[in-house]
């Protein structure tokens, strides 16, 4: 090689390469040097922090993870890249390395075969083996490539509850204590949204499910007022047909209607729930506390 060659390349591997200790990770692909230098890996396209799809966070949160195990005090080599097309005004592009004392650990490598960047080809430099990475990756479907479920949030209000009911019954002013009892319901407290924001809510509900040890099918419709985890219900209910064993051995139905007024303690897609219920119809009415296990 002619010396002018050669002191031109000195000169290059001087300017472009550079230990450095990287003291802040600020995003998934934004380093912070000791001298104060925005740094980032080129050829990558990596999601971030600020995304505004969920997926795309939690795998920025497990990059920086990455980043702070193999960054943070650690001795690095960053060589900068010479494509003008690959710079940006707020940091320095180029390749990093962790520093070992038999070989160096390319850092833009682990996050392609980790699955946390995409290979965008720009700089020449190291593209077989970027993109030998990318492809495993891709491949085993690890990270960015791994199908993507959306996890369902729980539907706090509307529920599928298991109900023990304790009852204080009152028919003519004449006062019955009943054991407890118990049953089966659904309850769509959002039916239908009339005013609804993130602590107040005011819709028409519904519930249907079994009274009395799983007889006496019921249903009733009307509103509901919520404030975070505290509501008031007022409804119309029906007791579904059954024989009520009169002289004529008839089929009948029984309405009333009921208030109910309770609060609700998630926990972790299930919850339990504490109502006070009260029951008024022409002739009787009756109060009992509920007490459900819901799932949501």
């Amino acid at each position: 090689m002619p010396k002018f060659l050669s002191c031109l390349f000195i000169l290059f591997s001087i300017v472009y390469t550079q230990e450095i200790r990287v003291i802040e990770v600020l995003d998934a692909n934004l380093f912070k040097t000791s001298d104060s230098t925005l740094i980032s890996m080129v050829n990558l396209e990596v999601p971030s922090l600020n995304d505004s799809d969920s997926s795309r966070i939690e795998i920025a949160k497990s990059a920086v993870k990455l980043a702070k195990l193999n960054l943070l005090k650690q001795k690095l080599r960053f060589e900068e890249t010479y494509k003008n097309n690959c710079l940006e005004e707020t940091a320095k592009k180029g390749h990093l390395f962790r520093v070992y004392p038999l070989s160096d650990k390319s850092i833009n490598e682990l996050y392609l075969e980790k699955g946390y960047a995409v290979y965008i080809p720009c700089d020449t430099l190291y593209m077989d083996m970027y993109r030998i990475a990318g492809t495993q990756s891709m491949n085993a479907r690890r990270g960015i490539w791994k199908p993507y479920k959306e996890k369902r949030k729980p539907d706090w209000f509307n529920r599928f509850r298991f109900s023990v009911i304790i009852i204080n019954e009152y028919f003519d002013d004449d006062e019955y204590n009943t054991p407890p009892l118990f049953g089966l319901n659904y309850r769509w407290s959002d039916l239908i949204g009339i005013v609804q924001n993130e602590s107040f809510n005011f819709n028409l509900s519904a519930e249907t499910g079994t009274l009395i040890y799983f007889f006496l099918p019921y249903i009733n419709i009307g509103s509901e007022v919520r404030y975070r985890y505290f509501y008031g219900r007022i409804h119309y209910d029906v007791l579904l047909p059954f024989f009520l064993f009169f002289e004529n051995d008839n089929l009948d139905t029984i309405d009333y209607w009921g208030f109910d007024l309770g609060f609700m303690i998630p926990l972790n897609g299930k919850g339990i729930e504490v109502e006070f219920n009260s029951k008024r119809r022409e002739g009787f009415y009756f109060n009992y506390v509920t007490v459900s296990f819901a799932v949501y």
